[in-house]
């Protein structure tokens, strides 16, 4: 059986994307093979970097709010950062200001 030129290329193509294709596979669960192998609920789903982000934004508002005041800026982030005006924290989510109202007291 003789094979034509234009089918060996094509073989060899398709061997080089399917090496392509492993290797991604193989990068992406080898970097996440700490979430994808875990027993920890928080590391699923990225919850761990929602608590490290947020946690320190919902102590801020809660002892604000138990003193009496309601945070519109954040100065111990950076320079200063809105708080109330940032749209991943949600300060004025009802069951956030609950929340913090009721922790708070």
């Amino acid at each position: 059986m003789i094979l034509s030129a234009d089918r060996i290329a094509s073989r060899h193509e398709l061997l080089v994307y399917l090496l392509l294709a492993g290797s991604v596979l193989f990068l992406f669960l080898f970097s996440m093979s700490y979430v994808i192998f875990s027993s920890d609920p928080l590391k699923i789903a990225g919850r761990q970097d929602s608590h490290l982000l947020n946690g320190p934004k919902s102590f801020y508002l809660v002892s604000r709010l138990a003193e009496g005041d309601f945070p519109l800026w954040n100065p111990h982030t950076y320079s200063g950062v809105p708080l109330a005006a940032h749209p991943l924290f949600q300060a004025f989510y009802p069951p956030n200001l609950i929340r913090s109202v009721l922790t708070g007291a």
